[in-house]
């Protein structure tokens, strides 16, 4: 018997944990290798597997159409039996549908568990994994939990990944993991989504967690485009702008080239990372980025050690200057270019672009005028290369 699974996930197969997770984007074959992996187990014991998820009002709900297709599709029909309501094998393993929320007191009854999989369980309310958790309680039993997230606080991300247990392994997959991504469909829609709507990209294809889109900072400003960068003579002031910021702890260092082109400001390289060394500054970021050793580099200005290391290594590095305005100011004109166009290799200003926002009200979750201190380094690299643009408030012109 032959059954693929992308490596990434074998863990099923070949680990033993209490709680078992996979989370992330579409594409990333999560439930489908689950399923695979649970007829796999089906067949070499007996198991008892409970297929839970928040609501199942009917069968139709449930991983039991998933399961079957698996089924058939391996020509493995011959060993199950198959009903409207039930999947049992021919080594006497039985596969349960049940609905967390309405079907509290049948959950709770539940003996002889050795398997649970929890699907779309970012859907799973904190007080349904405290029902459902103990229930699972026969030796050596084990919890499948597989999800999509959706906005941090869900109880599932918060149990499973954010706060995961020690006897948790915890996998984030997206459709890069998965090597049988090939459908033509759902590539031509992830490419749409992460050139035209980036923050959808983010959680609906990475696996990262919604923002509130009322509260982005860079809503509708930003594109993800592959582009080639023109000749200096075509470009604004036939020059390019080089930001740094310094990493603090475990902040990044970033740095970013970009220019501007018709109003468009172009952001076409980036490189950075935790825990840089002072003596690895040089390969880890000023070698990787064009022209960093010939252009003038606008740094932030809180590490005044760093920047004169620099300027010993031969870089024209100097402090961002104040402009006598605020981060909003900066911001700001950042919002005045008619776009902002991200090559698809600068990953990490990608994702703060997708989560830089204003707090919220906790309640309402209006948007409140104040900026969250996160997601913001390589933003800030950005900031402080446009920076003297930004004190004389120099306004870009189409040409």
């Amino acid at each position: 018997m032959e059954i693929q699974i992308p490596s990434k996930l074998q863990f099923f197969l070949k680990e033993k944990s209490r709680f078992k997770c996979v989370y992330g984007g579409r594409g990333s074959a999560k439930s489908e290798s689950v399923a695979r992996s649970l007829i796999v187990k089906s067949l070499q014991a007996e198991e008892r597997i409970l297929c839970a998820r928040e609501f199942q009002i009917s069968i139709a709900d449930s991983v039991h159409k998933l399961l079957t297709d698996v089924i058939y599709a391996h020509g493995l029909d011959s060993m199950f039996e198959i009903t409207k309501a039930s999947i049992k094998s021919c080594k006497g393993s039985e596969f349960i549908f049940k609905g967390i929320r309405n079907n509290i007191n049948e959950i709770k009854s539940l003996q002889g568990i050795s398997i649970c999989w929890v699907e779309e369980a970012q859907k799973v309310s904190e007080n349904s994994w405290d029902v459902l958790i103990p229930t699972i309680r026969k030796k050596e039993s084990e919890i499948w939990v597989s999800f999509n997230p959706d906005v941090k606080d869900d109880a599932t991300y918060r149990r499973f990944v954010e706060n995961k247990p020690n006897d948790c392994i915890s996998v984030l997959c997206n459709y890069y993991d998965n090597p049988f991504f090939q459908n033509t469909e759902l590539l031509r829609e992830m490419e749409y989504d992460k050139q035209f709507r980036p923050e959808v990209y983010q959680n609906k294809w990475l696996g990262k967690n919604k923002q509130n889109s009322e509260a982005l900072i860079f809503k509708n400003k930003y594109e993800v485009k592959d582009f080639e960068t023109p000749d200096l003579k075509d470009v604004f002031e036939n020059r390019f702008f080089y930001g740094c910021d310094w990493g603090f702890s475990n902040d990044p260092c970033a740095l970013i080239r970009c220019y501007i082109q018709d109003n468009i400001l172009f952001i076409d390289q980036e490189a950075g990372g935790i825990g840089i060394e002072f003596e690895q500054l040089k390969s880890f970021l000023f070698d990787k980025i064009e022209g960093s050793e010939k252009w003038n580099i606008y740094a932030d200005c809180s590490r005044p050690e760093t920047i004169s290391y620099c300027k010993r290594l031969g870089y024209k590095i100097e402090p961002a200057p104040k402009w006598g305005g605020s981060v909003e100011d900066g911001i700001e004109y950042l919002k005045s270019f008619k776009k902002i166009i991200i090559h698809p290799r600068c990953k990490q200003i990608i994702e703060e672009m997708g989560f830089y926002s204003f707090k919220t009200d906790r309640i309402t979750g209006e948007p409140l005028p104040i900026i969250i201190d996160k997601y913001n380094h390589y933003i800030d690299a950005l900031r402080y290369s446009l920076s003297k643009y930004i004190k004389k408030n120099k306004q870009i012109i189409s040409f």
